[in-house]
């Protein structure tokens, strides 16, 4: 366990009355094993496993989050619905501080800024790029400077995802992402966005990188693209085509994925 870990169990323990936050706050322990953890903003697994043999066990919902086991033949994904924006996601990162579980997915989604990513597309971060406030918490001070920082994605996550997705024949776009706690605040500043070499935008990627290097945990995001503003409009139209595509990618494609990493 290294110093932030050991930092921030102190903190857990003396002002939250105990480490153990992910099981009194999802009722998951932490002391139990699981093959896959899934943070998602966005999605419950119902909305993306459909396979007749998966059963789905909800823990706990309150409000926008839920907690559930997700058992796919003999194995285990604990998978916790956080909400939108990067403090949602920190928090439930931090939270999984001891778990017993090699490998993280943030499963998220994202709007495009370049017009050779389509609705559906998937997309996993080779940097997020930081425009949100919440990571200030995790600097050593809160004075630090970190607006525009650039979150590395740890090199072992993307190597066993890309894995996963080549067996089921998935296209990965490693991409620049750029998270920010307003999308449309971002897109009043388009032009400062674009000079990062931003090519996506999200809300919560530059924080789960962050956790995840702090933690010293195997963790990766994989984004699909909802969203498209590539035109320069805050948004363009989503056609029926592009839907069938997002339910393609949401239904059989990231399934097949998650599959491949258990």
């Amino acid at each position: 366990m290294n110093d932030f870990n050991l930092k921030l169990n102190a903190a857990l323990k003396k002002y939250y009355g105990t480490e153990d936050v992910l099981e009194k706050t999802y009722d998951l322990p932490s002391d139990g094993h699981y093959d896959l953890i899934v943070v998602s903003p966005l999605w419950n697994p119902e909305d993306i496993i459909r396979d007749a043999d998966a059963k789905i066990e909800c823990l706990k919902q309150r409000n926008i989050a839920a907690s559930y086991l997700v058992h796919l033949e003999d194995k285990t994904i604990a998978w916790i619905r956080t909400g939108a924006a990067a403090g949602n996601v920190t928090d439930v990162c931090l939270a999984l501080n001891g778990t017993d579980c090699d490998r993280i997915l943030f499963l998220g989604g994202c709007t495009a800024l370049k017009s050779d990513l389509a609705i559906g597309d998937l997309v996993v971060a080779n940097k997020a790029i930081t425009g949100t406030g919440s990571t200030r918490y995790l600097q050593d001070d809160m004075d630090e400077p970190t607006f525009l920082q650039e979150r590395r994605t740890p090199p072992k996550g993307i190597l066993w995802l890309s894995k996963a997705a080549f067996r089921v024949e998935a296209k990965l776009n490693t991409r620049t992402i750029f998270s920010t706690d307003t999308l449309l605040g971002a897109l009043l500043h388009r032009g400062e966005v674009e000079a990062t070499g931003a090519d996506v935008l999200d809300m919560e990627s530059s924080a789960f990188n962050r956790c995840m290097i702090l933690m010293e945990r195997q963790g990766v995001g994989l984004l699909a693209v909802v969203g498209n503003a590539s035109d320069g409009s805050a948004m363009t139209r989503i056609t029926p085509e592009d839907n069938e595509e997002l339910n393609r990618t949401l239904h059989e494609t990231i399934p097949g994925i998650i599959r491949e990493l258990l």
